[in-house]
């Protein structure tokens, strides 16, 4: 069985055809146009069913924490308080 070896101008020559080709094939138009989709049905209920209500509640005004609020951990307040923890604001320096 002999087999041709592939020299590096023709393997570069079909490697250039085939991204090529791929390129041209996701640029060109698409050939089916989009279907309207089908109309909605009515769903069918049960004899004697009747809707119930579902209670919505409405939505309550909560302050959020914001990264600037909150520059020390809760459970490290009292260690900074009796002054063995350094404030954050101190605990790292600031690179200008």
């Amino acid at each position: 069985m002999d087999l041709k070896k592939t020299t590096r101008r023709e393997f570069l020559f079909l490697s250039a055809t085939g991204i090529a080709g791929a390129v041209l094939a996701a640029c060109a138009a698409p050939t089916a146009a989009p279907q309207a989709p089908a109309p909605a049905t009515a769903v069918p209920q049960a004899a004697g069913a009747t809707p119930t209500a579902i209670a919505i509640q409405a939505a309550t005004a909560t302050a959020v924490p914001t990264a600037a609020a909150a520059h020390e951990a809760p459970a490290l307040a009292a260690l900074v308080a009796s002054g063995k923890l350094p404030r954050s604001n101190n605990a790292c320096p600031r690179f200008h």
